[in-house]
């Protein structure tokens, strides 16, 4: 009977839960076509997934980006997103296009997120009530979805509480499935984003030395049986090779490019201020105005995350080692999110990417919120606890209605429309560049990007976490005036022929016509006529 009625509280959840994600993503599902979650990080974050995709059907490596010739494994600047493409690759091919499957997958993600997060709170809270609570509290009332929208990475960064999971599960179980089943959840969250996966791997570690007499006991017990010791070291031997795989190219990005500035990492790290902050940086207010790397620093907020924080430190070191242990993962991490420590000129990072507090969030959130809940029902009646979860649950997931999920207009379909064609000109081994040459992080670039994939050439230009010297070369070095100006072409020309650049594409929506006469007519040795294409004027460039 207990058996059931967990098996028909867990239905029930995940009903409510869908329910609630399909709230949040009302404002894209109902117009899935003509915009998308979040800003431009959104945009970015669909041409990784598209571009893995087109990896996969045409069997280029991975981590190939068509964006920023003529740097390799361009992927490697930023998020993967690998795993993604378990739900990603089947909505393209039953004939979502891009936008729409993108769309999708948001809303399925929050969707398993929150399941994710309910199956551990109910381990830890054992009540159904409690659990649900707590799981609407720490994914829909307590982290800004706008984080979620612009960095879609950081669904998996409450992954390693399944990792937490497993471990307590094989601290009193013994069962060398959970020790398979941890090493499989950090593989799987290297193949989403590693500087989450490096989070989640720091946070295991912290929470292992919390908990050392366990680790002790195991290792004691486990290490005078030859057979469990083989196959352990043969799972991880396994899983480093996995790791080695994923994570080999953005060792070599950090190789080529160093680690992120001391600038970046002092723009994000934690805000001790937003902790005390109220409603103008909660879910339900984005803030309008924050100055650069301000929306990645502000951690959780609000006075009643800080109330049950309280009341959570008070429970821990009441209650059982493991919530003691999760405490001191918490509270190490969330001093080292503070950024760099400095001893003189040499700078330590927080870890080997760098620690953004986005990162902290899943594990920190869910802590505070169990904690805060199991102390909560002391406080007051069982019975008006039950009343105040389904007011509050009405009101976290009517408040996401009415607030709505942010949105920016976006069409694929127009985009497509634009590019379409071009694959008839460019074939696969050529380099483009199109004028005008839109600035970093703009969403002219990110459009590019995404045109781009419509045909098998790379372009120069485009965005990601590194910023190479060729796409920072040509910002700014050539502007529309200069293409009325013969020696400025003449420049501009031989700048691509020295950079292997072999097509010009100039955007005739975006550049004036009389200009556009102007290159018509320009003695500048080309491979071929100018090729017209009603929207753009692509010119082939003599080796």
């Amino acid at each position: 009977m207990d058996a059931f009625l967990e098996r028909y509280h867990r239905a029930a959840a995940y009903c409510v839960f869908c329910i609630a994600a399909a709230i949040v993503g009302l404002p894209i599902l109902t117009n899935i076509n003509s915009v998308i979650p979040g800003s431009g990080d959104s945009l970015f974050n669909l041409y990784v997934l598209e571009q893995v995709f087109q990896n996969i059907l045409k069997g280029m490596p991975l981590y190939y980006g068509q964006m920023l010739f003529p740097s390799s494994n361009t992927l490697a600047f930023s998020s993967n997103l690998f795993i993604y493409q378990i739900i990603y690759a089947p909505l393209r091919l039953l004939g979502l296009h891009p936008q729409a499957a993108f769309n999708m997958l948001f809303v399925l993600m929050l969707a398993l997120l929150s399941c994710v997060v309910y199956e551990w709170m109910y381990r830890k809270l054992k009540h159904f009530g409690y659990a649900l609570f707590g799981t609407l509290m720490a994914v829909f009332a307590s982290m800004p979805l706008y984080y979620l929208t612009g960095h879609f990475q950081l669904f998996s960064g409450y992954w390693y509480l399944i990792v937490l999971v497993m471990i307590d599960n094989y601290f009193e179980r013994y069962a060398a499935r959970y020790v398979f089943g941890a090493v499989i959840v950090v593989v799987v969250m290297a193949a989403a984003d590693p500087a989450v996966a490096v989070m989640g791997v720091l946070f295991v570690a912290v929470y292992l030395g919390a908990r050392w007499r366990s680790v002790v006991d195991v290792v004691r017990r486990d290490f005078i049986i030859p057979r469990r010791v083989v196959a352990i070291a043969a799972t991880a031997a396994v899983a480093g090779v996995f790791l080695y795989l994923i994570l080999a190219p953005y060792l070599h990005v950090v190789t080529q490019f160093g680690y992120y500035s001391r600038k970046l990492i002092l723009a994000c790290r934690t805000r001790p201020e937003s902790f005390l902050t109220a409603s103008p940086f909660s879910l339900f207010h984005k803030p309008v105005r924050m100055y650069w790397g301000l929306h990645e620093a502000i951690h959780f907020t609000g006075f009643v995350y800080l109330f049950m924080l309280a009341l959570g430190v008070y429970h821990s070191f009441r209650a059982n080692v493991s919530m003691r242990a999760l405490l001191i993962a918490c509270a190490v991490l969330y001093l080292a999110s503070f950024g760099p420590i400095y001893i003189g000129n040499t700078d330590i990072p927080a870890n080997p990417f760098y620690a953004i507090p986005m990162y902290l969030f899943p594990g920190f959130n869910t802590y505070v919120a169990i904690v805060g809940i199991r102390e909560t029902v002391k406080l007051i009646p069982v019975r008006t606890f039950a009343i105040t979860f389904v007011f509050a649950a009405v009101v976290f997931i009517g408040a996401e209605s009415i607030a709505r999920l942010d949105t920016m207009p976006f069409s694929y379909s127009q985009i497509r429309q634009k590019y379409d064609g071009l694959s008839s000109y460019f074939k696969r081994g050529d380099s483009v560049i199109r004028f005008p040459y839109a600035t970093w992080a703009s969403t002219d670039v990110l459009e590019e990007m995404i045109g781009m994939l419509q045909t098998d050439a790379r372009t120069v230009n485009g965005y990601s976490g590194q910023d190479p010297v060729v796409r920072r070369h040509f910002e700014g070095a050539y502007t529309v005036a200069d293409l009325t100006n013969s020696s400025r072409i003449s420049a501009l020309f031989d700048d691509c022929r020295s950079n292997r650049i072999n097509w010009l594409m100039f955007d005739k929506t975006a550049i004036p016509a009389t200009i556009m006469n102007n290159m018509y007519s320009a003695e500048i040795p080309m491979r071929c006529a100018p090729i017209d294409t009603g929207l753009f004027l692509l010119l082939q460039i003599v080796e």
